[in-house]
């Protein structure tokens, strides 16, 4: 797989940007670590917030995406990590994992 950070950056540079916001999450955040992959601009982290998480680590591989998305959520509850999912490694335990909007984009540069 190509590394794609740099053409996530360039499509956020350039304004990309999700503005469909995100429904359907199933209530099951409430008081949990939750880790979201691909957070982009952080439409899908507005509405895991809304479910008042105990902690959100939010990653991406874009630092483009994470700047953008730091812009839109000033939670002190969500921690930005800039990592390609694949080499993203903690030893932290999530109860919840979120790749909504992040499956259907694998394939796009691989």
């Amino acid at each position: 797989m190509k590394n794609q950070e740099p053409i996530w950056d360039h499509l956020y540079v350039r304004g990309l940007s999700w503005k469909k916001s995100t429904t359907g999450l199933k209530k099951v955040m409430r008081n949990k670590d939750v880790l979201e992959l691909g957070v982009g601009n952080g439409k899908t982290l507005k509405s895991i917030i809304v479910q008042k998480p105990k902690k959100v680590t939010a990653i991406d591989i874009s630092s483009e995406a994470i700047k953008m998305a730091k812009e839109s959520i000033k939670s002190d509850k969500v921690i930005f990590v800039k990592s390609d999912f694949l080499k993203f490694k903690t030893k932290h335990k999530f109860e919840v994992i979120v790749c909504y909007y992040f499956l259907n984009n694998l394939y796009l540069f691989s």
